[in-house]
């Protein structure tokens, strides 16, 4: 190989060295810009997450809420049944009485 063949020889190996070095500069940009959509995605999954717990938090309240408020009905339907039921009693009581008296005469 003459010193000329091996001079160009080096510059096209130079060229294409630089070319090589320049899409892995290209490359790496695409993966700083990808890591960075990455971090994106994560904070936003991150906010995502703290709302889902935020609202689980909220969901359990509003059903401990309502769980009271249902014993709470309950509790007036049963005194109400009881006070109906000695309603009944003492006018069941009273009619039989009045039935039993009318059978006596």
């Amino acid at each position: 190989m003459t010193n000329d063949e091996y001079r160009r020889l080096i510059e096209f190996l130079g060229r294409q060295f630089t070319d090589v070095d320049a899409r892995f500069g290209q490359v790496d940009a695409r993966f700083g810009r990808v890591d960075a959509r990455f971090a994106q995605v994560d904070t936003r999954f991150g906010q995502v997450d703290a709302q889902l717990t935020q609202t689980r938090r909220e969901i359990q309240e509003v059903a401990e809420n309502i769980d009271q408020k249902i014993e709470g009905l309950r509790a007036e339907v049963r005194a109400g049944f009881e006070e109906v039921k000695g309603v009944i009693r003492v006018s069941y009581s009273d009619l039989d009485r009045r039935v039993r008296r009318l059978e006596e005469e």
